[in-house]
């Protein structure tokens, strides 16, 4: 009785994994959004401290080369923004970021509609940051830099074409980095400089639900 048992869960398994399947052709639709924020205020007042906030959002469209294998491009783009104290003494870093790249995605079909996927990307992004004291302008930094990175994540089979995922933080970065740093004088008088990077880097992330993003995805089956 408890083989027959476990023999007719394991087929069930089987059969639910064998359905739940990316055909070949079929296209890849969908995104991801990412935002938050937060906020540090004294204790002793009601004065606010500082507070930060950001978004980004990435459109992907992909097809399928196999069974369950995605290969695709992406766009990217985001904001995010810093502010510590008030009137005269506030300090401000806002910064804006876009860019975009391809991808390569696998999917791991388990279970009761789920999914455990693997992405690997390669892109390029562009971004700019100020940095504000009282309203007035002291540095801007441009990057640009070039990046690889592997980012996990799971996966939900609303119906046969709505997917609702959350990708986790990116497990491994590599990037090359070059910046442009413009600091510009006081109003009391001075001149502006610029200074130049460049960096490279490997980051590797052990806290994947650090970032969590969310997304939908729509799988258009080939009719071939």
């Amino acid at each position: 009785m408890r083989k027959t048992l476990l023999l007719t869960i394991a087929v069930i398994c089987l059969a639910q994994i064998s359905n739940a399947q990316i055909s070949k052709g079929s296209l890849f639709l969908g995104g991801s959004l990412s935002f938050g924020s937060s906020s540090n205020k004294d204790q002793n007042t009601s004065t606010q401290d500082s507070k930060s906030s950001g978004w980004n959002i990435s459109p992907q469209f992909g097809k399928a080369i196999a069974t369950n294998k995605i290969v695709g491009v992406y766009v990217n783009f985001s904001h995010n923004n810093f502010e510590s104290g008030s009137g005269t003494q506030l300090q401000q870093r806002p910064s804006n970021t876009y860019g975009g790249g391809v991808f390569y995605r696998r999917y791991y079909p388990l279970p009761s509609r789920f999914y455990l996927f693997g992405e690997a990307s390669l892109g390029t992004s562009i971004g700019k940051e100020e940095q504000k004291y009282g309203g007035s302008l002291q540095t801007q930094t441009e990057r640009t830099s070039i990046g690889f990175s592997i980012t996990p994540g799971i996966s939900y089979a609303a119906s046969s074409k709505l997917y609702l995922e959350a990708s986790l933080n990116s497990l491994a970065n590599l990037y090359y980095q070059w910046a442009k740093t413009t600091t510009y004088p006081p109003a009391t008088g001075g001149v502006t400089s610029i200074s130049n990077q460049k960096q490279f880097g490997v980051a590797a992330n052990g806290n994947g639900t650090s970032g969590i993003s969310i997304g939908l995805r729509w799988i258009l089956p080939s009719k071939s």
